[in-house]
């Protein structure tokens, strides 16, 4: 049997300051793993913590990026400022067209993009399985910061039974 997977989507670069969504990745990347699943992408690809002006990204990323997406079980998007450009709103795009479930963590004082309402959507018409996830992610992880990896972890299990 093959373990869960799961496409965790974050801002490689920050346009307004230091960010701490690359720390937090690294929580819920370990707590995923811990728990089974397989990761994707990998944290350990030079890609991964590339800048989108970063010569060293390949022009394959993006169709890496959508395949890995596609075949995940579900996607977890740590959205540090809604606001901000990021690619991540396109991963979030391409989850909703191929309606691979979404787990979505969000700052409690941000808003979102209109594709945030979309997947809000509930019934037979719901373009896929959604949950959000309030943290604020502003602030460096300290401790024992598994608690909010872990609890990610729950719900992706509960959005994918049921």
């Amino acid at each position: 049997m093959r373990s869960r997977s799961v496409f965790l989507a974050y801002p490689v670069s920050a346009v307004t300051g230091p960010s701490w969504v690359d720390a937090w990745a690294d929580v819920v990347d370990a707590s995923f793993t811990q728990a089974g699943w397989s990761v994707c992408p990998s944290r350990h690809d030079r890609c991964c913590r590339a800048s989108l002006r970063d010569e060293a990204v390949d022009d394959a990323l993006l169709a890496r990026n959508v395949q890995n997406i596609v075949e995940s079980d579900i996607v977890t998007l740590l959205a540090a400022d809604a606001m901000e450009p990021s690619s991540i709103w396109v991963e979030f795009g391409v989850a909703i067209a191929a309606r691979v479930p979404v787990v979505l963590v969000r700052s409690p004082d941000r808003h979102l993009p209109f594709l945030a309402d979309l997947a809000r959507t509930s019934g037979p018409s719901a373009p896929c399985r959604f949950a959000e996830v309030t943290f604020d992610l502003s602030r460096p992880p300290v401790g024992t910061s598994g608690g909010l990896g872990r609890r990610l972890v729950k719900v992706a299990e509960q959005l994918l039974s049921g």
